[in-house]
């Protein structure tokens, strides 16, 4: 099987990294691991039928990205890059429930550039009344672990922060007024 020319053997993501010590912008220590919970034995469930195929710049409908427009039982991701399934797979939705949009987004380290420019639109089936958090979660993980031979790996890190302190002497910031805004 040929995606784009390429090899999946050649452009797996071998050492692929997801940092998740810098969710809280703040040193996080390692921790023992956790028993598995039902939302993460769920990751076993599988798509009945999917299609991966490289996205053309002329997409029609819906155009490039976006959420989808996934119905029961259905994942319908319109021409997104493999990093943008890489994120809504282990960070948005990792556990089966959408944890929300805000805050820091661990970055990506030792992937290949294409991850970020090559667009692919996926179309899967899923049976069992698998939910669209499961579907774009654990499923969507299974999915591309087996397509594009994603193999992830996750570490804390110690990192350099910044820390917002008071200053000797107290705050010397005013309190808002309104109306003293220029637009």
């Amino acid at each position: 099987m040929r995606i784009d020319g390429r090899e999946p053997t050649r452009i797996a993501l071998l050492s692929l990294v997801i940092l998740v010590g810098l969710w809280n912008l703040q040193t996080v220590q390692a921790q023992p691991p956790q028993r598995l919970s039902p939302a993460k034995s769920a990751r076993t469930l599988k798509f009945d039928v999917a299609s991966v195929k490289p996205c053309k710049e002329d997409v029609g409908v819906g155009g490039r990205g976006g959420r989808g427009n996934s119905s029961p039982g259905r994942l319908n991701l319109n021409c997104q890059t493999v990093k943008n399934f890489i994120y809504r797979a282990y960070y948005y939705y990792r556990d089966g429930h959408f944890r929300g949009i805000g805050g820091a987004i661990p970055p990506l380290d030792g992937a290949p550039n294409w991850v970020e420019s090559d667009h692919y639109s996926i179309v899967a089936k899923a049976g069992g009344g698998a939910t669209e958090n499961m579907m774009n979660g654990p499923m969507l993980q299974a999915l591309l672990e087996d397509r594009f031979k994603l193999r992830i790996r996750r570490e804390t890190r110690e990192i350099p922060v910044y820390e917002l302190a008071v200053a000797k002497g107290g705050l010397k910031l005013s309190p808002f007024k309104q109306g003293s805004c220029v637009h």
